[in-house]
């Protein structure tokens, strides 16, 4: 799907493909392989973007239709996956279409979604006692930091950062979102040829090259804003006790993914831009990024691989801790849960019995 905005923004095929592969490289979701797997999927930020193209250039009802099952789908995967979607719709909404009848189309698929998903969970959720105000909201450790942004939690680009900053040994996990060193170092270069354009009185060359990107980096920032706490923070906790229901989705880090996927894609864009006036310098751009999110990404991938293939499969037959479930001879149809010994409770409940490993493996297989 970034394949695809990078060509409706009018990129050129080799720079789209190659450009889709980096993003997707450094994408935050990968880290979600090692636990929370329905978080996995990397897709749902840019199908979201890509369907609000599509819908921007025709308002065509079909799009509408395509949007409402969409959200539909992510809410019976994952509920944040809907929310975050639901945010960056309702951004692009208003700052495309003010408070005009297409805005409305967009709020009420939205709704329409959440409505459809609390009628399914009130007619065949019968589980009672559960917590009005989840445990999380707003704790440190579920929030993006801007160190979790601009500085790599990888080697061997973390290594460097720590001998030139005082960074916090472990940076918060559900909010990490890093760009990768080539889009930071594009994003302050951009930053500067901005202003050299606006020092100089380029106005119009300004707003010829950007006037297209400025809804997408506006709803960046809101995202990037709103992962940092704000504006519960900055006294706005008021609202999160008017709307408790706000509460329920408690880490805010991962509306940080919809920062992750514009920032970088506009990076690629306004790189084509610069290839599409001077060649030579576009394209060594774009090598430089191109390389270096491959360099970055490999030791992320590489070492997600060591961890998620730490563990042999213990239901494999060819494995050499095989368990065979078969020959236990258990009735299954006698019991209805398993409790673990010594005792251990996880969950979103404010009362929280901390485990073991050991014992926390065994009583998942």
């Amino acid at each position: 799907f970034i394949f695809l905005i990078l060509r409706k923004y009018k990129v050129g095929l080799w720079f789209s493909i190659f450009g889709a592969i980096a993003i997707y490289t450094l994408n935050p979701q990968v880290y979600r392989l090692t636990g929370h797997l329905s978080l996995a999927y990397s897709c749902f930020i840019p199908l979201t973007w890509l369907l609000l193209l599509y819908f921007n250039d025709g308002k065509n009802l079909k799009y509408l239709v395509c949007i409402l099952l969409m959200l539909i789908s992510l809410l019976f995967t994952h509920p944040y996956m809907a929310v975050v979607s639901i945010f960056f719709i309702g951004l692009w909404g208003v700052l495309s279409y003010k408070l005009s009848f297409d805005f409305w189309k967009l709020i009420s698929v939205s709704v329409l979604s959440i409505l459809l998903f609390k009628f399914y969970i009130y007619c065949f959720d019968t589980h009672i006692g559960r917590p009005i105000e989840p445990l999380g909201f707003m704790d440190p450790n579920t929030l993006t930091t801007l160190q979790s942004i601009f500085f790599s939690p990888n080697y061997p680009m973390h290594s460097l950062y720590f001998s030139i900053f005082e960074l916090p040994p472990n940076m918060p996990w559900e909010g990490r979102s890093y760009l990768g060193i080539a889009t930071i170092v594009m994003m302050l270069l951009g930053s500067l040829g901005l202003f050299l354009k606006i020092f100089t009185k380029r106005i119009n060359d300004i707003t010829l090259h950007i006037n297209s990107l400025l809804i997408p980096s506006a709803i960046a920032f809101f995202a990037l804003l709103y992962s940092l706490g704000v504006p519960y923070f900055w006294g706005g906790d008021f609202i999160a006790e008017w709307m408790k229901e706000l509460k329920n989705i408690r880490v805010l880090g991962r509306f940080s993914w919809i920062f992750y996927y514009i920032i970088c894609t506009l990076t690629v864009i306004v790189i084509y831009r610069v290839f599409s006036r001077k060649a030579l310098l576009g394209g060594g751009l774009f090598a430089i990024f191109l390389t270096l999110n491959l360099f970055e990404g490999h030791y992320v991938h590489s070492n997600l691989s060591k961890t998620i293939t730490r563990y042999k499969n213990p239901f494999s037959i060819t494995s050499e801790n095989y368990i065979n479930i078969e020959n236990k001879n258990i009735e299954f149809n006698k019991y209805n849960a398993i409790i673990p010994l010594p005792f251990y409770h996880v969950g979103s409940e404010h009362n929280v019995i901390q485990y073991n490993d050991n014992i926390f493996y065994h009583s998942q297989l």
